[in-house]
Order: C-alpha cells, then structure tokens, then sequence
C-alpha cells in the first residue's frame, strides 16, 4: 500500500463516497453504470476496491436513497389534478387501458394511424406541460427521464396500479408522458411531411 500510494476502502470515509454514488444515481440509475464508475473511482483515488458485497451494498444504499429522494419530492410537488390526470392512464376505456394504447405507435401515415396519433398527443398535452416544470425540479438527467419512461413500459398496468410506493409509480408515468409526448410529437410531423410531398 505504501509503495504505490494507495490506501484501504475501510481507512476512508464511507460517507464520501455514498455521496458520490447518489451523484452518479442523479445521472443513471442503472446499476451497473453506478458499478463502473464506481470501479473508476476508486482507482483515480488510490483506494483498493472493497469486496463484491460492499459494493452491492454501497449501490443498493445508493439507489434507495435516490428512489426516496424522488418519492419524497413528488410527494411535495404534484397536487390532487395532476394525481387525477396520471390516474387516467391507469384507467380503462372501453376496452383498453389508456397506457396500453399509448405505448401503441404509429404504424403508417393512413388518415386513421393519423388522427389516433393526435387523439394521443391531446391526451398527453396537459400532463407534459406539467411534466416539464417537475422534472425541472425533480434534477433528474436525460438519461434518468429515459429510464424511468422505460419503467412505466416494463411495467404492466397492475404492475403501477400495484406499487407500494405510489409516487414512484408517478414518477414512472410522469416520466413517460413526458417522452412519449416528444415522440409523439415527431411521428405527427413525420406524417405533415409525409401528406405534402406525397
């Protein structure tokens, strides 16, 4: 250790490097990339890499502390409209739930594929414009609002009905509307562009 300057995981402060790690959850919540930066960064200090399971352990703590971080904040920033509007896609309509259709995209650019893809972007106007502002304050990266949308298509509708923690359910679905809408939004201008030239 002293010929190389380095020094045991045990011997630094703990705290520091939660604190990182809650700083890498920010970026990406995907483990494995909390994993490998991690790695990174022990190496850059000089510190010998813990075991396995104190890195699982560090991680886990990690992303608890960033999922509650998230769930509380939602809590203090969404109203009882806006949990009556993320409701709503929990909700069946005659035959589907309104986050199965919305997970649906757009097949062609027949008048019909169209006007389904803005009945959609309607449906998420609102709520998007909502969105903005929370995620704004949520400080979550690009990469985290992906993420989480990809977690509101993972999980089934009773999935999200189901949780036990419901604001982050919200989150999931927030997040969701948010790019969906985005996405949404192309496959409209696509088809504008697509009904001019053609």
């Amino acid at each position: 250790l002293k010929k190389y300057g380095m020094s045991l995981y045990a011997s630094k402060p703990k705290a520091q490097v939660l604190r990182y790690g809650k700083e890498l959850m920010k970026q990406h919540a995907i483990p494995k990339y909390v994993f490998d930066s991690l790695l990174e960064y022990f190496q850059k200090h000089k510190i010998v890499r813990p075991s396995y399971t104190l890195l699982q352990e560090l991680i886990s703590e990690a992303l608890n502390n960033e999922k509650n971080r998230l769930s509380n904040k939602i809590y203090k920033l969404i109203d009882k409209p806006i949990r009556d509007l993320l409701a709503k896609f929990l909700e069946k309509d005659e035959l589907f739930y309104q986050l199965t259709e919305l997970k649906k995209d757009q097949k062609d650019f027949t008048t019909q594929e169209i006007d389904t893809s803005i009945k959609k972007h309607l449906f998420l106007s609102e709520i998007h414009q909502q969105s903005i502002e929370i995620i704004k304050e949520l400080g979550i990266s690009e990469q985290n609002i992906i993420h989480y949308a990809d977690l509101a298509v993972y999980h089934t509708v009773y999935g999200l009905r189901g949780m036990k923690q419901k604001n982050l359910s919200r989150l999931y679905l927030i997040c969701y509307a948010y790019y969906r809408y985005l996405k949404i939004s192309d496959h409209l201008v696509n088809s504008f562009v697509h009904k001019v030239i053609y």
